[in-house]
This record gives structure tokens, C-alpha cells and sequence, in this order.
């Protein structure tokens, strides 16, 4: 693992640690908005797409990976509960803005009462770190499309709640440039979405067939919403591309060419490329960025606020 994925690693579990502080507050709150069992992330999405309505089709094309199906009928269930007006195109009521609203004053209460725990000065500091890094993926030119990227600062308001909310949400921002990356990577090979991320699976080597794949990629948080037959036809797509070949002696499993790990590891290495692009020249500032990340990550994991 290079410096730099090291960093950006350490970031990652500054994102995620706060979590076990609010984790069960959020969730409580959750179900007492009455979105129990629907899918939130589509809620925030149709927040990202203001002033324009969403679409499941629309946010397909944004998040190229997934079937528009378990779109459609989350967007369904969203309308019934009254979160979401629209048929086919969908906008936010009131009543799900005030569910957004509630919902994330839960981790932003939780996370002001984390702060005023810490030390201030390192946290303005890593804060102004991370400012500076994020106003260089702002002006970065590099990637042609930041569409994940500029959802996700979409949600970001104006006045944040503390320095802590805004250090999570640079480092989801980017997250997100980071898959705004990875796509341009690939976008002109000629491929479809769904076949791309079934070659980066095999890649993984986390699955070998069609079933395996239906099954992995069923489970995952979004769900794809693509069948056994539909994977069939991704794993077709590849192996016209010469990609991807069936496994000697075991009907029904594939495994990469050297050609498709040619192509798949050329696609990571630009990912990384065009990712880390802003971090050079930066060295001085990624020193004091990762000794104050590791700190309060150490510190982060300690506790549960209720």
C-alpha cells in the first residue's frame, strides 16, 4: 500500500468511527419519522437533485452500477408514506424535508456533544487541512464529471453544525470524488455498468459465476436489483470484450484473461492517478493531516453517546 492510500485509508476510518456515538440515536430517530424499513439514501438523493426532480433513470446514469428497478419501487414506497410527490419524477414534500432534517440534527447533536470533548486546536487545524484539500478537488481539472462529488456537497449546508460534521463531510466528498474517478477510468471502454463492476468482482476474486455474482451483489447496500440471467448477459459482454473466459472443466464459472487483468488494473492505477492528483506538492500538509487523523481516530472509537 503506497503513502498516500495509507492517508486515505486513515481518513476513511475518521469518516466512519463517529458513527458508534450516534449510530443508535440516528436509528431511533429513523423510526420515529416513520422510515422505518424505506430507503433513505433515495430520500437524500432526491435532496442532491434540487431543484431538479429525481429519476430512477437519472440516477442511474449519476450511479451507473445498479438496476433502475429497486430504484422505482423505492421511489414507490417513498410516494405511499408521503415522503415523496410524483410519478415517475419525484420531489420532496415537507413532510420528508422534516424527515431529512430530524433524522441528520440526530448525528449533528451527537457529534457537537463529541467535539467539545476534543481538542480544539487540533481539530481547527485537521479541519483547515481538510478544507484546503477539498477546495483543490473543487477546482481540480483533471476529472471532466464530478457528479457523485457534487451530490454529495450538495447536502453540505452553509452554516455546518461543527467542525466535526464538516470533517465527515469532506471526507465523504471525497469518497465520492473518488468513484467519480474510478468511472472516468473505465467510461471509455465501451462497457456497461453493470458488467464493469462484474469484472472488478471476478477481479476481486469474491465471485466466479453468475450465481455468485447475483448473490454477492444482491446483498450489497444499495442493492444492484440485476438476476442470475441478467449477470449471464454482463458476463457475455465481457467475454466478447476478451475479457473475461469460462473456466476450463467447471461449467458455468469465468475467470479473467490476462487481458482483463491487464485492463482492470490499468483502470485502478488511473483511478489512483486521477485521485490522488490533488495530494502532490502537499507532503508537509499530509504529515500533520495523518498524525491528527490517527489521533482522533484512536479517540473516536472509544465510547457510545445515546
Amino acid at each position: 500500500m503506497s503513502r498516500y492510500a495509507e492517508i486515505w485509508s486513515n481518513l476513511q476510518q475518521l469518516m466512519s468511527a463517529p458513527s458508534v456515538h450516534y449510530g443508535e440515536a440516528v436509528n431511533r430517530r429513523v423510526e420515529g419519522v416513520g422510515m422505518a424499513g424505506l430507503r433513505l439514501g433515495l430520500l437524500l438523493h432526491a435532496y442532491q437533485f434540487e431543484p431538479a426532480p429525481i429519476t430512477a433513470h437519472a440516477l442511474q446514469t449519476t450511479i451507473p452500477y445498479y438496476s433502475t428497478g429497486p430504484f422505482k419501487e423505492g421511489f414507490h414506497k417513498l410516494v405511499g408514506q408521503g415522503f415523496l410527490v410524483g410519478d415517475g419524477a419525484y420531489r420532496l414534500t415537507a413532510k420528508g424535508r422534516y424527515a431529512l432534517i430530524d433524522i441528520f440534527s440526530a448525528a449533528n447533536e451527537a457529534l457537537i456533544h463529541i467535539e467539545n470533548t476534543l481538542p480544539q486546536d487540533d481539530l481547527t487545524r485537521l479541519h483547515e487541512l481538510l478544507r484546503r484539500l477539498d477546495s483543490a478537488v473543487q477546482h481540480d481539472t483533471h476529472v471532466q464529471e464530478k457528479f457523485c462529488y457534487q451530490m454529495q456537497r450538495q447536502v453540505v449546508p452553509a452554516n455546518p453544525p461543527s467542525l466535526l460534521a464538516e470533517i465527515s463531510d469532506f471526507v465523504s466528498a471525497f469518497y465520492a470524488f473518488r468513484c467519480d474517478c474510478h468511472r472516468q477510468s473505465w467510461h471509455g471502454l465501451g462497457v456497461s455498468g453493470p458488467a464493469w463492476e462484474s469484472l472488478t468482482t471476478l477481479w476481486r476474486k469474491e465471485a466466479d459465476s453468475a450465481e455468485a455474482l447475483a448473490e454477492k451483489l444482491g446483498k450489497a447496500r444499495p442493492i444492484r436489483g440485476y438476476t442470475r440471467d441478467e449477470y449471464l448477459v454482463f458476463l457475455q459482454e465481457l467475454v466478447e470484450k476478451g475479457w473475461v473466459t469460462p473456466q476450463a472443466g467447471h461449467f458455468g464459472k469465468y475467470e479473467l484473461t490476462v487481458e482483463g487483468i491487464k485492463i482492470r488494473q490499468a483502470s485502478e492505477d488511473e483511478t489512483d492517478r486521477l485521485f490522488y492528483a490533488v495530494w502532490f506538492g502537499r507532503e508537509a500538509e499530509l504529515d500533520e493531516m495523518e498524525q491528527l487523523t490517527l489521533q482522533f481516530v484512536e479517540r473516536l472509537k472509544v465510547g457510545v453517546v445515546t
